[in-house]
């Protein structure tokens, strides 16, 4: 649901990635202004504060470091101001996948992309027409492409609890079957609850959950109990 860390988590998820596998990725992000984007990831590489009204914050040659790394690993697809559309934002991707041989992609969220299809078509549709076309070019490509999504309004009936799935996305339940992985960012009291509602491939995951400690100064996230979440902060 909104607010509940889809963003941050999946920013956490890439930049691990990145760092473990040395994958590139390209990042179309139509909340985020790149600037601040960038502070966001920066936070991540160094694993201390960008913000400047907290201790501990990280150096102008670390950020310096951080940017070179990140110039190397990650690209940002910049708005032209108009409303993104699913042939643009993949002919840009493939662009990317040409010049940087990137692995990656995030499209967060999906509702900013202007829906094509044909005169009349359903909502239904034109998301089942853009899922299969997404689905197309990460397969061509051999890339791993997120799309963030947020939930229709919850039934009458949920609680406080209440965990979404690809069949509560707002437009059509081909969220749930053209999907490969469907993921759930729940946010506790206590921690951050990733759920894993769809796996296609047993080999490569399975269904389940798993809570995790989220660093807010940092942007990072911790298994329970894990000390390396102290390691080198100031604060």
């Amino acid at each position: 649901i909104p607010g509940s860390g889809k963003s941050t988590w999946l920013d956490a998820l890439l930049m691990n990635v990145a760092e473990r596998d040395g994958w590139k990725g390209a990042v179309a992000s139509f909340e985020n202004p790149i600037p601040i984007h960038l502070a966001k990831f920066i936070s991540l590489r160094t694993g201390k504060p960008f913000r400047h009204d907290l201790p501990g914050r990280a150096s102008e040659t670390e950020v310096e470091d951080a940017l070179d790394w990140l110039d190397d690993h990650v690209m940002f697809l910049a708005q032209d101001g108009e409303p993104p559309t699913v042939a643009n934002i993949i002919d840009r991707l493939t662009a990317a996948v040409k010049r940087m041989g990137i692995r990656w992609a995030v499209i967060d969220p999906f509702n900013f992309i202007r829906l094509g299809g044909e005169s009349g078509a359903s909502e239904t549709s034109a998301i089942n027409e853009m899922l299969a076309a997404f689905k197309v070019f990460a397969a061509t490509h051999e890339v791993a492409l997120f799309l963030v999504a947020h939930p229709a309004k919850p039934p009458a009936s949920a609680g406080s609890e209440w965990v979404p799935t690809g069949y509560n996305i707002s437009g059509s339940a081909h969220w749930y079957n053209r999907a490969d992985f469907g993921i759930t960012v729940q946010r506790l009291a206590a921690a951050t609850r990733v759920h894993v509602w769809k796996c296609r491939f047993n080999h490569l995951g399975k269904v389940g959950c798993e809570d995790l400690v989220f660093q807010p100064e940092t942007g990072r996230y911790f298994e329970a109990n894990d000390p390396s979440m102290f390691d080198d902060l100031d604060f």
